[in-house]
This record gives structure tokens, C-alpha cells and sequence, in this order.
């Protein structure tokens, strides 16, 4: 089969950046293309002084002058000339290899060009938190200041510096420096007169060291040192075992104990810095079992594109539970084989848990995991490991697209039609297309899996521009869960949470000993609290939205700003007193299931019972443990968790979303559906999934009950090429936001004049218009919508476009933000 050439975006980039060749030799007179992220719309030239030739490489970070300041920057490349008129140098080096390594460098180049994002952004977001420029400085006394005499230093403050300094053994934070000191105010001087200097940038978070005790041998033990009561004999039992081991970990009182020890030369104390590894020891190994016919076909196919070292994407598209992990860790396995790297993303940290231990399990400490649900210092530690090549396979949420592998071969986006992959702030870029790119200038392997693929990439697929491998079944000839529609009440509520179909399901599961799963996408207790005697809603007085009741924290609250207040007996708008509650939201569905089988094992899981580390692996494991009966919860539950007792998925209610003003509404709302469907009959016992809706006989629910995901497909694709939507299409969002509304009014009524002019090549421009959500955090929000047919002509246009806003010096409080390909439009 012939490789596929790079689609073009969101489908895919129009152009790629090649992988950055070997660093030239430095010489006198060389010169740096530096990115300051202080001053992120601008590449800036610095010379290299003779002192640093050879020691500068593109992705190091260094020290450059910027006027009166000095500013911390990243080597982007190196030049022979430069046409720039005055050239300063360099001050510093600040690292003693790269960073970012070619293949990083070369992919934030594409972002910032493509999404229309300032480099040095790109950068920054591509760094671990530790190795950010422009953190925090440090300073260090240096010889002279050490042996200065107190007497010849001017004032009460700068004398209080240098006793800080010289208490302190190393470099000291300003802030913590303040906080020693009373003042700074003195350090400008002493930095003068060259009694303290500037630390460079320490690499990655400062270590936390802890106690940490280890047995010495006994056979060097004099006699007469052994243990003098209970404490110290259980110290050294414990030690026994593990021959070291953190103090902390050996119980109260184990401090004086050890101490104790130590005086005798029984055991040596010395600090460590704890392993960085939320997710425990590595799961115990496990045998790749017998693949499938179409398993097989499929790990061939991929193996054989690993043994060409060419970029080679693929869509692999199979029904929930036919086994797509397994084709990845094989595939994984001959990219580790032929010395190759490996990316696995994941959409949701929720995820995360339970592919950890499967991977962990085929590949040990090969793996390091990073998301944004770990410390600074365990994606740091994490980071690390890769860059030093101790791990192979990095692991994670879109994030881990940053991961230093110095020599990637497979790339493999797990439920790559999931919204979680675009960048919703920030750098608006989307991981999911640039992993793709990164395959590209990799020359990789990228495997796109998912059970209902993103119109982007089945279009992809089915015009060739990817390979498609399928998986139409499910493994061991497991069938498909059979799917009822269940019509709600015209009700305002919908009728009762629970439908007699449903609840009776539920009592024939509980009786069996089997699962269950409640599907609900709202949190809280009631989406709407309004006045009956009025009709007026409890509205976020930030945000153009209505606030949810909350009954476990007392309060109504913003899903979007985090306002919270708590309810009141009396409409603030006629005084009534007929408050009522409506709607239904997950902590009610927890509630009534309650109220209903008092014996049962409840659990809910959303965004307020998943905010402490691990909570989500937490409550998947009480799941597969058997230790709860009914899990209710928000989309988070309906995706790539594989739990075999589970044989009753209930939607409560499926109509949530449908009538967003988004295009791609009807896409998600099918795609969450199918995907719930798919938790159910994954085990040795057949499966049911109940759809409760007001609209049984709309499209989308109609395809998902027959698990024709192709059929919804084609019949969506045929509307998206009348109304010139992605795939077939092009978008870009010029956004106004201000918090004066007649300000942001007139900004958007400018735009709309400017991009008239602006708008060709098949271009259209849509608005300007209130965003749907015309207020957030306290902003008004007014959009124009760039439409065409040609990815580079809407991007184009929208460049221009923001230029010329930003160039004609927008209404005082106005800003303009940009996102080219946006997934909402909302």
C-alpha cells in the first residue's frame, strides 16, 4: 500500500517544517535567533561572544540584554548574519545541552504558524513548568561578598540581605530572600558592587529532600549497638526488609529513633529526594494474548509501515470492545523493538489510570506518564526521564505531545474524535492534527483510534489520505448491546428521572449481581432555579447563563466563572416566594437511586467528586473491585473504560446538547452515546443500553440504536458539504471581548467593515454577532465567523484581518483573540 501523503488540516497542515539539521559550528561572530516569551510576536538577534562559541545550540534556554533588563529567552536557530543594524550579545547560557530538542522546535514553529500564535507562547507551553524562562530569580553571594565587612556596608537592609545570604548555603529565591530579610530593596546595590550575583535558572523544580535511613552491614556492626526498645527494634525490622527507606515511611516516631541509631552506626541518615510516580509500582507483567483475525491484519499493517521509517497515518476505526489497546501495545512493542519512541495520548485524565496499568503491565519502566493532574514535580521527574532516555513510551493528555523522545516512530491518538484534544485557551491549537504533523516530520507511524471517528478524519480515511483499519467486531464474538429508545414526559422535568423501562432494568441488574451505569450530562442537583411567580431564573451576573443548584455545598453556582451565592427564599426580581427547582442533574439521579434501592452501592462521577489526585482511577477500581453497584456520572463515565460486569448502560437524559447553536452538536452527541453504549456487554454477559429522549425518531438516536455509525456518517457528511462545513470547509473565530459592551460593539462593527474588504478567495464572512455565550467572567463577547473552502485563504484572511484591528488601535479595554479551526463555536 502506498504511504498516504499529509492531509491537509483539520484534516491537516498545509505545510510542515523539516526536523532542524545539526547545529552548526558557533565562530566568532555568529549570531542567535532568540524567542523571548516576555515579547512573544518577535524573533530577536543576538550576537554570540567568543567567550559561549560552541556552548549555544538551537532549543537552550539564555540570558539576553532587552533595554535596561536582562530577559530570559530560547535559541531558535543559528545564523551566519544578521541584517539587524546593532546586534547586542548574549549574557548567559543558561542550560548545558537543549532543551527542545529539533523535532519540538520544528513542531511549535508549524503551531505558531498555522494557528496564528506568537512563537515564544508555542514555546512556553511547550516547556515543563521547572525549565520556563522568566521564572523566578535566584541570587547567590559571591567570594567578595562573603568576606566584605559589615562595617563598610551602607544601611540597616543591605546588611540584612548579606545575613541572609551568607545563613543560606547556595541560591536563594527573591521571594523567599524577602522573606528572610524584611527588604530587598538594598539588592540592586549589592548586585552593583558585585557582592551578590544572579543563580542561573535552577533546571526543573528545586528538589524536596527528605530523610531518608539505610542499614548498615551487620557483619561491620561493633558489638553492643543493637536495638534499645520497641521503636528502634521496629525500625530496624522494617529495614530488614527493605534495606532503606524514607523516615516518614517508618511510622511515628521513627525520627528519633533513626537518629539514635545513627549516633551508634547502627543505620546512615542522608536526604533524598522522594521518586516522583503518583501511579505506584509497575503493574505486574502480562502475556499479550491471541490477537483476532482483524487485530492481526492490523498490527501487520502498522508493523510493516514501523519497518519503512516513513510517515504512514491511519484511522483505526473499531466497535467498543474489539480490542483497539491491544492493537496499539503491539504495535508499540516492535516501535520499542526496532529502538524506536512511542506517544500515547489520551482525551481525558480519567483515562489515564487504567491504560497506565495495561501499558505499565506489556512495558514496565519504560513508561512515564504526563497530564496536568500531576505536580509541577512529577511532570517534571517525568520529563526528565524521557529527555534521558530511561523511558521510551510517554503517556498522556494532549500535554504529553511535548514529550523530549529524541526518536519517535509510532504515534497514537486514543479517542481522537474527543473534544478534551483542542486547546480551548491559550495556544488554540488541536493535539489531535498536531500529532499528525509530528508523524510527519518524524516520519512516523500515527494511529488515529476511535469507535466513532471525527468527520475529519473518517473523510480522511475514506478519500485515502489515511489508511483504514477496521475492527467490526467485538473480541471472543462478544455481541453489541441491544438499544431501546424510551420517549420522556412533556413535562418540564421530562417526566420522572428514572422511566418504568429503566428502573425496572436496574432492579433486574441489581438482582443478578451485576452493573450498572447512569449516564447524565449535568452536575449538580438542579440546572434551573426560577421563580414561578415571575418567571425569572437565577442568572450568573458574570456570565450570560443561568446557575445550577448544588445541594451537597449549599450554594447556586456558575459552571463557568465559579461564582457561587447561596439560595434565597425571595425572587430579587418580584418578591415572590414560589422558588422552585428544574431539571435534573447528576447529584439528584445519586439521590433518587438512593431513595429507591437503599442497599445498593452508589457512586457519582463528575467534576465535583473527581477534584483530588487519582479520584477518578479511585472510583473505576471500586467499580472493577465490584464494590459498586450503580455508577451515575457526566461524559466522563462514557468513554474507554472497560468494566465487564457492567450490563445495563441507562442515558437519563439524551437529549442534553442537541440543540446547541454548534454544527457539530448532532457529531457529539451521537459520538457520546455510542460511546455509553459501548460500556455495556463487555464482559461474558450480553448488554442493554435504555435512551431516554424527548425525540426517538431523531436521526441521531436512530443510527446509535442500530450501531450504524457509517450510516450516520455519510447522511452527516452530505449536509456538511451543503453548508461548506469542516471537513469540506474552513473556520476561523475572530473574537472581541471588552468589558464596556458599546465598546465591544463598535470593535466587532470595525472588524466587519475591515474583513469585507479583506474576504476573497471564496471567503465569507458570518457576523458580526454576539458570541452564543455573549458574557463569560464578566466580558462581553461579540464574534465574526471567516468561512471558505481553502484552509490557507480563511487563515490568510483572518491573520489579516486581527492585524489590521490590533494595527488601527482597538477601543481602550477591547482585546482580539483568534482560533483557526475551532471545535465549538460557541
Amino acid at each position: 500500500m502506498n504511504t498516504p501523503a499529509p492531509p491537509t488540516p483539520s484534516i491537516i497542515a498545509p505545510w510542515t517544517v523539516a526536523p532542524a539539521e545539526a547545529p552548526p559550528t558557533v565562530e566568532e561572530g555568529s549570531f542567535a535567533a532568540v524567542v523571548v516569551p516576555a515579547k512573544p510576536e518577535r524573533i530577536f538577534h543576538y550576537r554570540v561572544p567568543s567567550a559561549l562559541a560552541g556552548s549555544v545550540q538551537p532549543g537552550m534556554r539564555v540570558r539576553v540584554p532587552f533595554g535596561p533588563r536582562s530577559l530570559d529567552g530560547y535559541v531558535v536557530q543559528l545564523l551566519d548574519r544578521s541584517d539587524v543594524e546593532t546586534v547586542k550579545p548574549l549574557t548567559a547560557v543558561l542550560d548545558a545541552e537543549p532543551i527542545l530538542g529539533p523535532s519540538i522546535l520544528a513542531l511549535t514553529r508549524w503551531m505558531a504558524e498555522y494557528y496564528l500564535a506568537p512563537w515564544g507562547k508555542v514555546l512556553a507551553a511547550a516547556v515543563p513548568a521547572g525549565l520556563k524562562v522568566g521564572a523566578e530569580k535566584r541570587v547567590i553571594l559571591t567570594d567578595a561578598g562573603r568576606a566584605v565587612d559589615e562595617a563598610g556596608v551602607r544601611g540597616a537592609v543591605q546588611r540584612r540581605i548579606l545575613a541572609a545570604l551568607r545563613s543560606h548555603p547556595g541560591p536563594i529565591t527573591l521571594a523567599r530572600l524577602a522573606k528572610r530579610a524584611g527588604s530587598i530593596a538594598g539588592l540592586p546595590a549589592l548586585l552593583d558592587r558585585g557582592w551578590v550575583t544572579e543563580a542561573p535558572t535552577a533546571p526543573g523544580p528545586t528538589p524536596r529532600l527528605r530523610p531518608y535511613v539505610s542499614l548498615v552491614d551487620a557483619g561491620l556492626l561493633p558489638s553492643g549497638t543493637g536495638p534499645r526498645g520497641p521503636l528502634q527494634r521496629a525500625v530496624l525490622e522494617a529495614l530488614a526488609v527493605r534495606h532503606g527507606a524514607f523516615v516518614s515511611d517508618l511510622g511515628l516516631g521513627a525520627g528519633a529513633a533513626c537518629r539514635a541509631l545513627a549516633s551508634r552506626g547502627v543505620v546512615t541518615m542522608s536526604l533524598r529526594e522522594p521518586a516522583c510516580d503518583p501511579y505506584g509500582r509497575v503493574s505486574e507483567s502480562t502475556p499479550a494474548p491471541v490477537l483476532t483475525a482483524d487485530q492481526g491484519s492490523a498490527v501487520s499493517t502498522l508493523v510493516d509501515a514501523l519497518s519503512r521509517r516513513r510517515f504512514a497515518p491511519y484511522l483505526l476505526w473499531g466497535v467498543t470492545g474489539s480490542g483497539k489497546t491491544e492493537v496499539y501495545l503491539q504495535a508499540m512493542a516492535s516501535a520499542l523493538a526496532m529502538g524506536r519512541g512511542c506517544l500515547l495520548l489520551v482525551p481525558e485524565i480519567g483515562l489515564t489510570g487504567q491504560i497506565v496499568q495495561q501499558v505499565r503491565a506489556r512495558f514496565g519502566d519504560e513508561v512515564a506518564v504526563l497530564h496536568s493532574g500531576l505536580s509541577s514535580r512529577e511532570r517534571f521527574a517525568a520529563w526528565t526521564r524521557i529527555r534521558r532516555g530511561q523511558a521510551h513510551v510517554a503517556l498522556g493528555t494532549r500535554s504529553a505531545l511535548w514529550a523530549p523522545l529524541p526518536n519517535v516512530g509510532l504515534i497514537v491518538v486514543d479517542e481522537e474524535q474527543d473534544a478534551s484534544y483542542k486547546q480551548e485557551d491559550g495556544v488554540r491549537y488541536h493535539a489531535r492534527d498536531s500529532a499528525v504533523v509530528l508523524g510527519s516530520q518524524a516520519g512516523a507511524v500515527v494511529v488515529l483510534g476511535s469507535a466513532t471517528p471525527s468527520l475529519e478524519s473518517y473523510a480522511n480515511a475514506v478519500a485515502g489520505r489515511y489508511g483504514l483499519l477496521r475492527l467490526p467486531d467485538r473480541v471472543e464474538s462478544r455481541s453489541l448491546p441491544t438499544v431501546r429508545l424510551v420517549g420522556l414526559g412533556a413535562g418540564p422535568d421530562g417526566g420522572d428521572v428514572l422511566s418504568p423501562e429503566l428502573h425496572a432494568g436496574i432492579d433486574a441488574r441489581l438482582v443478578r449481581g451485576e452493573q450498572v451505569l447512569l449516564l447524565l450530562n449535568r452536575r449538580g442537583y438542579a440546572p434551573v432555579v426560577v421563580c414561578r411567580d415571575c418567571g425569572v431564573a437565577a442568572r450568573c451576573p458574570q456570565c450570560s447563563v443561568g446557575l445550577t443548584y448544588h445541594r451537597e455545598r449549599g450554594k447556586l453556582c456558575c459552571h463557568y466563572c465559579g461564582f457561587s451565592i447561596a439560595p434565597k427564599d425571595r425572587c430579587e426580581g418580584c418578591g415572590g416566594h414560589r422558588i422552585t427547582l428544574r431539571g435534573v442533574g447528576t447529584e439528584q439521579v445519586e439521590e433518587r437511586l438512593r431513595a429507591a434501592w437503599p442497599s445498593a452501592r452508589v457512586a457519582r462521577m463528575d467534576r465535583d467528586t473527581t477534584q483530588s489526585r487519582l479520584a477518578h482511577d479511585g472510583l473505576l477500581d471500586a467499580m472493577r473491585r465490584g464494590d459498586t453497584d450503580i455508577l451515575v456520572g457526566t461524559q466522563m463515565i462514557a468513554k474507554g473504560h472497560d468494566l465487564p460486569n457492567v450490563t445495563l448502560v441507562g442515558i437519563i437524559n439524551a437529549d442534553v446538547g442537541l440543540s446547541l447553536p454548534d454544527f457539530r452538536a448532532t457529531e457529539r452527541v451521537f459520538q457520546l452515546l455510542a460511546q455509553a453504549a459501548g460500556r455495556s456487554g463487555r464482559g461474558e454477559r450480553p448488554g442493554e443500553v435504555i435512551v431516554q429522549t424527548r425525540r426517538p425518531t431523531h436521526e441521531a438516536f436512530l443510527f446509535a440504536q442500530r450501531h450504524d455509525v457509517a450510516g450516520f456518517y455519510e447522511q452527516e457528511l452530505l449536509r456538511r458539504r451543503e453548508l461548506g462545513y469542516p471537513p469540506y470547509g474552513r473556520l476561523a473565530i475572530v473574537l472581541m471581548t471588552g468589558i464596556d459592551e458599546r465598546r465591544v460593539i463598535d470593535a466587532a462593527a470595525a472588524a466587519a467593515s475591515a474583513g469585507a474588504e479583506l474576504a476573497a478567495d471564496g471567503v465569507s464572512l458570518l457576523g458580526p454577532a454576539p458570541a452564543p455565550l455573549w458574557r463569560l467572567k464578566g466580558r462581553h463577547r461579540w464574534q465574526l465567523i471567516l468561512k471558505g473552502p481553502r484552509g490557507p485563504a480563511v487563515r490568510d484572511a483572518a491573520h489579516s484581518l486581527v492585524t489590521t484591528l490590533r494595527a488601527g488601535r482597538l477601543p481602550r479595554g477591547v482585546t482580539v483573540d483568534l482560533n483557526v479551526d475551532p471545535h465549538h463555536v460557541l
